[in-house]
C-alpha cells in the first residue's frame, strides 16, 4: 500500500506514510485513480521515481510472491506498481533514443 500510495500521491518520503493515510487514499474514488494514473508520472517524476525504487530495494520482502501470503488485493496491487516501475525503467532507457 505504501507504494501505491507514493505514485497515487506524489509522496517522497516513504518514512512518513502511516496505515491512516492509505486509509484515506482508499477510502476516495480509489479504483479511479489507479484506472486513470499517468504511467508518465513515474518517468518525468525522477524524485517520486527514486524513491520508490528506494523502498523496494530496501525492502526486499516487497514481492509479489510474498505480498500473496499475507493479502491476495495487496498482491495485485504490488504487481501493479512493479509493472509501472519497470515500464519507468525501460521508457527512461528508450526515450533519449
Amino acid at each position: 500500500m505504501i507504494v501505491t500510495l507514493m505514485m497515487l500521491e506524489r509522496k517522497h518520503d516513504y518514512k512518513k506514510i502511516d496505515w491512516k493515510m492509505c486509509q484515506q487514499m482508499m477510502s476516495v474514488a480509489f479504483f479511479e485513480k489507479l484506472k486513470t494514473f499517468d504511467k508518465e508520472e513515474l518517468v518525468k517524476n525522477e524524485k517520486l521515481s527514486k524513491s520508490v525504487d528506494a523502498f523496494i530495494f530496501e525492502n526486499p520482502d516487497f514481492t509479489p510472491e510474498i505480498v500473496k501470503n499475507s493479502s491476495k488485493a495487496c498482491y495485485s496491487l504490488c504487481k501493479w506498481c512493479f509493472a509501472l516501475t519497470n515500464y519507468a525503467q525501460i521508457a527512461k532507457q528508450v526515450q533519449p533514443k
